[in-house]
């Protein structure tokens, strides 16, 4: 008989749904998994949520029992290294789930338009986003060319799947 694992950690975009509609089976999987006394960690590389945000997400297409602390996105990476070295003040370009993720950890956010001038900061984080410019692109670059500041990849996803077998450019 082979061992139950304790933990599974499960990739969501793709996996457990697509374009946010569940896997056929997925809710009904997980939770037998959970009912096996498995526990489930839901791992992402999409920053654009908080972990929050998640939690609600999943409640919304059913499901159930999923705390903070079972949902590992790359927002939350991003704020475990940048705590685990000593960065507190960044530059963000990148979704609002992003920057707020790294707002409710304590971390000074400045992004394009919060503030018209530059800012010296510790980092420059950069993510995915449909909103991402040429202005904030040049600002991070400037950022870290005056100010010493560390490119951070918050989402790093060399393409991003979109509806119809279409792929877009990831970071």
């Amino acid at each position: 008989m082979s061992e139950i694992p304790k933990i599974l950690l499960l990739d969501v975009d793709g996996v457990i749904w697509i374009d946010h509609v569940p896997v056929k089976g997925a809710i009904e999987g997980l939770n037998r998994m959970r009912k096996l006394g498995i526990r489930l960690v839901l791992v992402t590389n999409n920053c654009s949520k908080t972990r929050e945000q998640y939690l609600k997400q999943f409640e919304k297409l059913g499901f159930e029992g999923f705390q903070a602390d079972d949902v590992f996105s790359s927002g939350y990476a991003t704020v475990k290294y940048l705590e685990h070295n000593n960065i507190h003040k960044v530059f963000v370009c990148g979704y609002e789930g992003l920057m707020q993720e790294l707002r409710e950890h304590g971390f000074e956010v400045h992004n394009i338009k919060t503030d018209p001038e530059p800012q010296p900061v510790e980092a420059v984080v950069i993510s995915r986003s449909e909103t991402l410019s040429h202005e904030e692109i040049a600002r991070g670059i400037n950022l870290i060319k005056n100010y010493g500041a560390k490119l951070i990849g918050a989402s790093p996803d060399p393409n991003f799947p979109m509806p119809g077998g279409i792929l877009v450019c990831g970071t």
